[in-house]
C-alpha cells in the first residue's frame, strides 16, 4: 500500500504516492543552474487543509494500536529505502537545491539514514514506560509511572534550506509515537517533498497515514490553524511567528525552529586550528545554496 496520499499531481515522474489532484495552480521547480524545468506539483488550496487533516485522523487510531516496536520496523524500512535510492536522491536533491552532490550526501542523505536507524533501534526504549519514585509515607501501596500517548495528527512544515533529512526525521519520530502526519514541504523544495513521500511509500506504511500538501506560506498557516494536535515548523522568523500565534491562539503545542546564527564556544584548552576549521566548515556548509527557482504557473 502507499504510505502517503499526496495532495499534488507531480509531473516529474518520480513520486509513487497516491495523487488526488487539488486544483489548477501549480508550483514549478526549475534547475537553478540551467533554468530547465525539473517538475511541477499541484498546490493544495488552503480551504482543503481541514479535510486532509480529518482524513489522516481516521487512519491514525489504527496505527496507534500497534506496539512501538512494530512501528519502529517501518523506520528501518524507511532508512533502507534511502540507502537503495542513494545515488538517485543525491542527484535529484542536488539539482533542485543547486547544492554540491557531496554536500547533499553528507548533510541530507547520510544524516537521514542515521536518524532513521537511531529511531528504529533506540526509539522504542525512549518511549517505554518509566517508573517514578513516590513518597511511601503518603502512598504506601501505590506505584507511579510515566506513560506516553500519541497526540493524534501532527503538522510538519519544512524549510527549503533543509529539505530532506530534517522533515523526514520529524515525520519518523511522530510516526513512531503513534501519530499521523500532514507534511507541507517548502515551496522551493516541493520535489524533495515528493521524494520523501516515495520513501514513506516504499516503507509500506498504512495508506493515508501521512499526507503531503503543497503551497506557499498561506498553506502552512492553514495547516497551523487546522485541527492538528501539534505543529513542527522550520523556516523563516516572519512565517514562524504567524504559525506560532495561530497555534497558541488555538491552545495547541508548537515547536518552531527559525533562521539565525548558532553560537560556538571555544574553551581555553581547545585545539585552536581544529576549532577554526570547524567554525569555517559550519559557517559555510549551508552557504551559497541557490534558492531553487520556484514559481507559480
Amino acid at each position: 500500500m502507499s504510505a502517503t496520499s499526496s495532495e499534488s499531481s507531480p509531473t516529474h515522474g518520480e513520486s509513487e504516492g497516491t495523487s488526488e489532484g487539488s486544483g489548477r495552480e501549480q508550483l514549478a521547480a526549475l534547475d537553478p543552474a540551467t533554468g530547465a524545468l525539473l517538475g511541477t506539483v499541484a498546490v493544495t488550496p488552503p480551504e482543503r487543509i481541514d479535510g486532509v487533516v480529518a482524513a489522516v485522523a481516521k487512519v491514525q487510531p489504527l496505527w496507534a494500536l500497534l506496539r512501538v516496536k512494530d512501528r519502529a520496523r517501518y523506520m528501518g524500512r524507511m532508512a533502507q529505502a534511502v540507502i537503495d535510492d542513494f545515488d538517485e536522491l543525491r542527484e535529484e536533491l542536488g539539482r533542485e537545491q543547486g547544492r554540491p552532490r557531496a554536500e547533499i550526501a553528507a548533510l541530507e542523505l547520510l544524516a537521514a539514514i542515521d536518524a532513521l536507524k537511531w529511531i528504529a533501534e533506540e526509539g522504542a526504549e525512549v518511549l517505554s514506560a518509566q517508573r517514578v519514585g513516590i513518597n511511601r509515607s503518603l502512598a504506601i501501596a501505590k506505584r507511579a509511572r510515566i506513560a506516553f500517548e500519541p497526540y493524534g495528527v501532527i503538522g510538519v512544515i519544512g524549510a527549503g534550506s533543509a529539505p530532506f533529512a530534517q522533515p523526514l526525521g520529524q515525520i519518523a519520530g511522530a510516526l513512531l509515537a503513534g501519530n499521523g502526519v500532514v507534511f507541507k514541504p517548502a515551496a522551493r523544495a516541493c520535489l524533495a517533498g515528493e521524494r520523501i513521500a516515495r520513501v514513506l511509500a516504499r516503507a509500506g506504511l498504512p495508506e493515508g497515514l501521512v499526507r503531503v500538501v503543497h503551497g506557499g506560506a498561506d498553506v502552512g498557516v492553514a495547516l497551523a490553524q487546522a485541527p492538528v494536535s501539534k505543529v513542527l515548523f522550520t523556516g523563516s522568523p516572519t512565517v514562524g511567528r504567524v504559525v506560532a500565534r495561530a497555534c497558541v491562539s488555538r491552545e495547541k503545542e508548537v515547536t518552531v525552529e527559525l533562521g539565525g546564527k548558532d553560537a560556538m564556544l571555544v574553551l581555553a584548552d581547545a585545539h585552536l586550528p581544529r576549532a577554526v576549521g570547524g567554525a569555517l566548515w559550519a559557517g559555510c556548509a549551508g552557504a551559497g545554496q541557490a534558492r531553487g527557482a520556484i514559481e507559480r504557473v
